[in-house]
């Protein structure tokens, strides 16, 4: 994955963020961690740091830093959002570690 600073991402919108179906599985995982990492930066303001999305066999992981909890929430709730904005839970449910360093 290609870091790029936050002037340089698209706009996405989490209704965009699904992989079209022709997608293959590593093009699609590209773009969900393409999609999360735009959403968190508009939704935080670019409030996160050194903001890094990881798809590893447990799910998702969100590394970066920031000065708030607050924050930190925000950047949870959109990644949610991205990766399935209608459910709740569920088994197919992608888990998600939030390890942003509040500091």
């Amino acid at each position: 994955m290609t870091l790029r600073m936050f002037s340089e991402l698209p706009t996405v919108s989490a209704t965009q963020a699904a992989p079209s179906p022709q997608s293959s599985p590593e093009e699609g995982d590209a773009t969900m961690i393409d999609s999360i990492t735009c959403v968190v930066q508009q939704r935080t303001n670019g409030g996160v740091r050194d903001l890094r999305v990881d798809m590893t066999a447990g799910g998702l992981v969100l590394t970066g830093r920031t000065n708030t909890y607050y924050t930190k929430q925000l950047a949870t709730h959109a990644a949610l959002d991205v990766v399935d904005p209608q459910s709740d839970s569920g088994p197919d449910r992608l888990a998600l570690t939030n390890a942003i360093e509040v500091c």
